[in-house]
């Protein structure tokens, strides 16, 4: 049976009680998916709290539905030991949403958009705004207690500066076909707790920008045999860093999920 999941930013009250949800959320949960009282539900904070309970009290309105969840208790969700970010070109047309999508559900703590010479999509307002929501129904999707952020847009000088001066404990990738496998780039030192994996345009890096990351110092590591697209060279990043030790969750107490 299908776990139903709303996101409703907390603070929530303490369990038993119940948290009233209306707006969007609750029209999207009675009118398009049509829940119905005593059906179990899933609360989402957005910063790595879950809350179970039931649906309660359904009151209909002519401008604006709402609906009361029965919290019956609230857990933190176990977050990656370390966090992944990508930072990317912008894809063309709506391979950007589904990219970010994407990865969401692989469990990147950011995706950032990556402004390079030969970049031919922007991140504008209105886009970035628009990948914001995405992250917020590929939470409520996967069961991710915690919202993938979209950074501000960085153009590569200025991302190689600040990678430059990174912690110790941040490791930063360059993705390309050209550079070593990415089992060799030390991903699974105990000690990381951040990787930066980046993501040039469709048309590569220009010699200028290869010479500045290789005078970085930065690892470029290659996902494969082929020459990859934006979108599918970052989610197959996503998810070959979250298979590997650098990625592994700590122990937690959370309890027996409804299947979903």
């Amino acid at each position: 049976m299908a776990t139903h999941r709303l996101y409703v930013p907390g603070p929530w009250p303490t369990p038993p009680a119940g948290v009233v949800v209306s707006g969007d959320e609750a029209r999207h949960a009675l009118r398009v998916k049509r829940l119905r009282e005593g059906e179990r539900v899933e609360l989402i904070s957005g910063d790595g709290l879950i809350a179970r309970g039931v649906l309660g009290q359904i009151t209909h309105a002519k401008r604006e539905d709402s609906l009361r969840i029965d919290v019956t208790d609230v857990y933190e969700q176990a977050t990656p030991r370390a966090r992944l970010e990508v930072w990317s070109s912008v894809p063309k047309g709506g391979e950007a949403g589904e990219m970010v999508d994407m990865l969401s559900q692989l469990g990147c703590d950011t995706w950032r958009p990556l402004l390079c010479e030969r970049s031919v999509a922007g991140a504008t307002e209105n886009k970035v705004e628009r990948m914001r929501r995405v992250c917020v129904e590929a939470a409520k999707q996967c069961g991710r207690a915690q919202l993938m952020k979209i950074g501000e847009p960085i153009a590569l000088g200025a991302a190689i500066s600040a990678l430059r001066e990174r912690s110790q404990d941040t490791r930063a990738i360059v993705c390309d076909a050209g550079g070593v496998s990415i089992e060799s780039a030390g991903l699974n030192d105990a000690a990381i707790s951040r990787v930066v994996a980046m993501v040039g345009p469709e048309g590569g890096f220009s010699p200028a920008e290869f010479a500045s990351v290789r005078e970085a110092g930065l690892t470029m590591v290659r996902l494969g045999r082929r020459v990859l697209r934006i979108e599918t060279a970052s989610v197959a990043a996503a998810a070959i860093i979250g298979a590997m030790d650098v990625g592994t969750p700590e122990p937690s107490h959370q309890p027996d999920a409804h299947a979903g």
